[in-house]
């Protein structure tokens, strides 16, 4: 299939043939299997959110003219501190300086903050990167939907989840990383 030469292409190093939707996938699935709390968020830029959702529920995808750019991340949940976030992105640079990978400067982690005030880092893939770390930017997306590990869901500026739960909105934050 299809999907299985994509994760074996990104296994075996040839990353140019995988999409960061394959990549936010595969990410998720070995994050779940090694027991970290893990989520996926499919962002969608216009139509309006309602369009978009009816269009996922019934099983559509973004291959239409006028439909919504839709793009996957997987967001690992890491605490509640964000200098505690700051020092181990920074401990994990300095180790990639140390075996000479391109490492420079300042740069700025991303981060959403849930109701409980827990920090969810995005991993993505970023296509032709100097450095490949946690924290990169998302899309100014105008219709988010977040999958849990437990299969619960819920879209973002909606009053529950999908399990009847109150939640609050995610704030978007960062974090500067120096070395």
């Amino acid at each position: 299939p299809p999907a299985a030469r994509s994760a074996a292409a990104l296994i075996g190093g040839a990353a140019t043939a995988v999409s960061d939707d394959h990549f936010a996938l595969l990410v998720a699935a070995v994050m779940q299997a090694v027991g970290v709390h893990t989520r996926l968020s499919i962002c969608c830029d216009p139509p309006l959110a309602a369009d978009v959702g009816a269009g996922l529920a019934a099983g559509g995808g973004n291959d239409q003219p006028g439909d919504p750019a839709c793009h996957l991340a997987a967001e690992v949940r890491v605490g509640k501190s964000p200098q505690r976030l700051n020092r181990w992105i920074a401990q994990h640079r300095k180790a990639q300086r140390a075996l000479r990978k391109s490492v420079r400067g300042a740069v700025d982690i991303h981060f959403r903050r849930d109701h409980l005030g827990f920090l969810w880092l995005p991993l993505r893939w970023r296509p032709g990167a100097a450095e490949q770390l946690p924290g990169a930017p998302g899309a100014n997306a105008s219709f988010c939907m977040m999958y849990y590990d437990a299969g619960s869901y819920f879209v973002e500026g909606a009053p529950l989840d999908s399990r009847g739960m109150a939640i609050g909105r995610e704030k978007n934050e960062k974090v500067l990383c120096t070395l």
